[in-house]
């Protein structure tokens, strides 16, 4: 969070997803995305062979891990808009399955600013302590969802990065009118003419 000062006016930088959710117009917008993914069916389909068509799937674990509890720290509702609320805010999300025997026993989202992505090696650093999750993984054994990408589609930027400046013009309004409000919504000011000069609200 950083500010800065044009002749009287108090114009507010919005560098981060910290500061961009203090504006109420985002916060909602992200809201909204997020929670309207997360509300979203899902189908869970397998192929049969031997009809030739796709069948529901509601017996395997990945389904129930989609629709129920992705792990044992958060709802699949609670995963989903999760998911959406890192890739907008912060362009990236990271997931990683967590496996018994063949088969996903849990999907793990990653805590923020936990992962480093290295594209030229293609792969990932974590250093996640809520999750427990430590090391250097293959792009194999990673989920990389991505915002819109700027490098050829290997890593995502934040919608913050680009609404920065009309971010910023949102926040400035909000701090003006924060002051206003403050005092009682009571504008003052000075009153004068040629010959005299008094005190006016």
């Amino acid at each position: 969070n950083s500010a800065y000062y044009t002749g009287n006016a108090h114009i507010v930088n919005v560098t981060d997803e910290y500061t961009a959710m203090k504006i109420a117009a985002v916060f909602r917008c992200v809201d909204i995305l997020s929670s309207g993914v997360a509300s979203l069916p899902l189908e869970f389909k397998r192929f049969n062979k031997a009809e030739g068509y796709f069948v529901d799937n509601t017996d395997s674990l990945l389904y129930y891990l989609l629709t129920v509890k992705s792990n044992s720290r958060l709802s699949a509702y609670e995963f989903i808009k999760g998911i959406i609320v890192e890739k907008v805010l912060r362009g990236n999300a990271y997931i990683i399955p967590r496996y018994s025997g063949y088969e996903v026993s849990e999907l793990i989202l990653c805590s923020p600013n936990t992962v480093v992505y290295d594209k030229y090696r293609n792969n990932y650093t974590i250093n996640d302590a809520t999750n427990r999750i430590f090391g250097v993984f293959s792009a194999d054994e990673v989920i990389h969802i991505r915002n819109f990408s700027l490098d050829g589609g290997y890593t995502g930027v934040s919608t913050i990065t680009y609404a920065a400046s009309v971010l910023g013009i949102s926040a400035t309004a909000d701090r003006a009118s924060m002051e206003v409000f403050a005092t009682g919504g009571r504008i003052k000011g000075l009153v004068s003419n040629d010959l005299s000069l008094g005190r006016g609200f």
